[in-house]
Parts: C-alpha cells; structure tokens; sequence
C-alpha cells in the first residue's frame, strides 16, 4: 500500500483478458459481482475501502463501467496499461496505479453485501423485508445495472413497504432506522412499475429472534453433544443446504450403528432453532475421500422436533477417514471429495457466522454497509416498540395504522411519533397502502422548508418551524389539550459528511393548547439537512 493509504493496482494482461489484484484475500468469504458482460469484481465484505480484485474481458469496451468503478482519470490510465502493457512498462514502478472509489462504489458495495448474504448468512430473515433490502441495494446499485433487479424484487417486498408505512405512521420507527426506512421505501417506489397489481395483502410480521436463538443459528459446533457410539460426522456443506429447516453448525451429522442390524447404520441430523414440520426428505451420502465413490445413501425422515434420521446398509464398513453430507432434495450438487477444501470450506463458514454475529450489533450507521432493515427487525432495533406476544410478533407490525385520537381523549404514556417530513427523494412518492400520492418535491426544497405540519393529522393538529436564525424550533400544539402533559420533539438531521443525529428533547406543558414551545438545536451543522421532524404528547 502507497503513503496515502490507497492500495496498489497490479495488471497481468492475457489473451483470456485483464486481473487486477488490489487486496489479499482474508478468511471471510468473498463475494463476485457482474458489472456487465466485461467485468466482475470480486469483494470482501469486511473491506469496504477496495475490491480484492477487478476481472476485465475486453478492457476498451468497458470503459462506462471503469468510469463509474475507478473514477475517469484511473479508469483511463488502468485502460491504457492493460491495452498496451509494453508502452508502459517503465510506468508501473515510477508511477503505480492505485484504486480509488468511483462514484458508484458504495452502490456496488450495498448490492454485493445483499449477494453475500443469500449464500452466507444462516439466520431467518423475513422474506418480504429481504426483498424489500434487495430493492434498496440495487436500486442503489443502479449506476451497474441494479434497476433490473429492484424491479424483480419489488412485488415481494410489498407486505413489508406496508408494514413499516403504517408503523410511519403510527410513529414507531427508532430514530436511528429512520434513514433506513425511508430510503427504503423511496427504493420501492423508484421501482414498482406502474400498472403491476397491487393485491390485498396484509402488512407483513416480522418475528423477533431471541439473543439464546441467534447464538443457536452461529454456533460453530453441533447443538448437541454426540452420543458414545457416533463413529463418523461431518458437517453441512451449504452449497448443498442452502439456509433450511436443519442445522447448519458443524459437526451436526452423525453416523452410528443401527440399535438392532449390526450390518446398517443410522444417519442423524439436527433441525435449525427455529424449524418447523413438515420437512423436506433430506438425502444423507457417505462417501469416498479423494474419489467420491458414493458408500451409503438414505433418506433423512423426521423422528421428533430436534432430529431426522435415515437407515442404510454401506457397502463396507464406515471408516473416520470417510465424508458424510447432507443434501436438501432441490439440490443437485455433489460433495466436496478433497479433504483439505472440506477443511477450506468449514473455515468460511465459521468466518461468515463471525461476520454475522458481529453485524447483528452494528451501531455504526456511518458505515459503509450499514445495518439493514432485516439485521434490524431481526434484532428487534426497528421499531419503537419492542413488546412480543405469544406467537413472537412484534406489537409494533401488529398495530396496523395510526389511530387518531378525538378531541378530548386522554392521553397514554405510548410513544406516539408524527412525522412532519418523510420524503427525502426526488422523484413522486406513492403511499402503497391507500393509493394516494403527495406532491414531488426534493432534498433541497425540504432543508429550505420553514413551517411543517402534520400529513397524518389532517386538520394540522401540530405545527412546527424555525425562526430566522435557522436553528430555533418553534412548535405550536393545536389538539393536545391540559397543562401537566409531556411534549417532545424528534428532529432527524442528515449532514455533509453523510452522518446522521437524532436531536429529541421532552418537555412538561405548563399551559394549554396553542402555546409554542422553542428547542434549540445544537446539533446543526451548515450544509445539514432536516430529515423528518416528529412529536410526542404523553402523561
């Protein structure tokens, strides 16, 4: 790496095309994005500065793409060395070329994240919300042709923009998922084409998965201690497992003789923490190390809710040098036969688990990937609310539309958030579940904004706006009656640097309605933007 940090591009041109190698490879599996038919870009989740390598067929006819991935000036250079490498050969050690980020990298790194994750993550994301962060990334990734997949993903990701559209409404969004949220949406929006169907479906309920439950899916060793008579096991290879109802821990297979046939054996399986019957007809195989000649093969039958099982007669004794997997029956691959990958293999697994446990407690928005809408409903830091009931949803999703409560109506002590400004996109917001539509408008025209009033409250129940020094927030309650209430203000800023605050003060009403209240804000920077301003009344 160079003295300003940025890491050096090595060229090797062939007849097959270009390779260029920025970074070395770490333990964390890596992931390949297709820029194109030209290109594809080999990424490690966990460095978000550079790619670890660039894949180049036909250097001239993919300059667009350098354009967006290197910026035009290396895009250029990288072109013009990897076309004419004996020109400039004296270049490469005076002058080394080095990567910088193009305008479309964070895009590139938001849609490889969402690839990585399909393979690598054993935890149960909600489908819609993973379809609804799928949308969010391409449409992110749109510079390398992300639009398409958006659109391919945003049917399924209807129930979930309805859940977290009524949870806006009802103001049980954190604060600091709000961006998340609503870029989301805007994502959705920029992508449903007009004139698909909109069905009648209902907001989707996404299931908290307790700490105990987490650790459960990313343990790296078998949720069971073996039994004294196991004389084999093994561990599923996810290429022929995908993400189902068993277990994806090592060492969760098992091989032991069968309790009455001294000639059979019995395969054992555990099911994932959160596994529900009917299973799918799991294929158990023991093979031969090296050669893959197939020993034994049985079908894996549900026996209770932790185990499913299958007997066989192998063709020679079971030996520990011998490999046994597990094969979901929609998949056709074929075991690993080289130990020495097998072990490759389990190293990547127990890297990914790592790397998921970790992002599990992201805090850091200002991330370069930053936590998605299913890490955060997974881990309950979605909504405001955090209650379960009995069948684990979330009293939030359950909630449904914000109630407006009548004149007089006494107030609870819930979090009742109103959101004054919701749209930070250009383009014409579309509310899925009525149909309506408001009036475009833009980041711009929102930070110039001076007066905000309520969209859910019709009647404009609460105003908010700024005196002239722009950083005194003067809000005034028309509906909230009776002195001794609590009055709060949530104000979500987005700054220069791509950072967010939450600012959020609570105050006691010592008159009645109509008295404007005055918030200083400290946190304003110049440049920062007003994402949403919202308010609380509560006893």
């Amino acid at each position: 790496m160079n003295s300003d940090q940025r890491p050096a591009l090595s060229i090797e041109a062939d007849l097959n095309g270009t390779q260029v190698r920025v970074l070395e490879r770490g333990t964390i599996p890596t992931v390949h994005v297709r820029l194109g038919s030209n290109v594809t870009v080999e990424v490690d989740i966990t460095k978000t500065h550079a790619p670890i390598s660039i894949t180049i067929q036909n250097p001239r006819h993919s300059a667009v793409v350098l354009c967006d991935l290197l910026g035009t000036a290396t895009a250029h250079e990288l072109i013009l060395r990897a076309t004419n490498p004996g020109e400039h050969l004296k270049d490469i050690g005076r002058n080394p070329l080095t990567f910088e980020a193009g305008p479309a990298w964070a895009g590139l790194l938001a849609a490889a994240y969402q690839e990585w994750i399909l393979f690598w993550n054993p935890l149960p994301f909600e489908p819609s919300i993973a379809a609804l962060d799928m949308v969010a990334a391409s449409h992110q990734n749109r510079a390398f042709g992300g639009a398409e997949e958006a659109r391919k993903h945003a049917p399924e990701a209807l129930s979930a923009v309805r859940m977290l559209q009524n949870a806006l409404k009802a103001g049980l969004i954190r604060g600091e998922a709000l961006q998340t949220v609503l870029l989301a949406i805007d994502a959705f929006e920029a992508n449903f084409l007009p004139g698909t169907p909109k069905p009648e479906i209902d907001p989707v309920h996404p299931e908290l998965i307790s700490e105990s439950t987490q650790t459960a899916f990313l343990r790296n060793d078998s949720p069971l201690a073996p039994s004294h008579d196991v004389i084999l096991t093994g561990s599923p290879d996810w290429r022929l497992t995908g993400h189902g109802p068993l277990s994806t821990s090592e060492d969760s297979i098992w091989v032991h003789p069968h309790h009455r046939n001294s000639t059979a054996i019995t395969v054992t399986a555990h099911t994932s923490p959160t596994a529900k019957r009917p299973f799918p007809a799991y294929e158990a195989l023991i093979t031969e190390p090296h050669t893959g000649d197939l020993i034994a093969y049985t079908t894996l039958i549900s026996r209770d809710e932790t185990l499913v099982s299958g007997h066989a007669i192998p063709s020679r004794p079971i030996r520990t040098t011998d490999h046994v997997d597990i094969r979901h029956p929609l998949l056709h691959g074929n075991p690993e036969t080289n130990p020495e990958r097998r072990d490759t293999e389990r190293a990547r697994r127990e890297a990914a688990r790592s790397t998921v446990r970790e992002r599990l407690h992201l805090s850091d928005y200002s991330r370069a990937i930053p936590p998605t809408l299913s890490e955060l409903a997974l881990n309950g830091r979605l909504f405001l609310s955090t209650g379960t009931g009995d069948n684990g949803k979330t009293a939030t999703a359950q909630s449904g539309k914000a109630s407006r409560p009548a004149d007089e109506s006494p107030l609870t002590d819930d979090f009742d958030w109103f959101l004054f400004e919701l749209s930070t996109s250009s383009h014409e917001r579309t509310d899925v579940s009525r149909g309506s539509q408001d009036a475009p408008h833009n980041r711009a025209d929102a930070a110039k904004k001076k007066t905000f009033t309520s969209p859910v409250l019709t009647d404009s129940a609460i105003t908010a706006s700024f005196d002239t020094d722009g950083t005194t927030l003067r809000a005034t309650l028309r509906r909230y009656p009776h002195a001794g209430h609590h009055v709060g203000l949530m104000i979500v800023l987005d700054h220069p640097d791509g950072s967010t605050s939450t600012y959020t003060t609570d105050t006691q009403l010592s008159g009645s309605r109509g008295v404007p209240l005055k918030y200083k804000l400290t946190e304003v920077r110049p440049e920062s933007r007003i994402i949403s301003i919202g308010v609380r009344a509560h006893r």
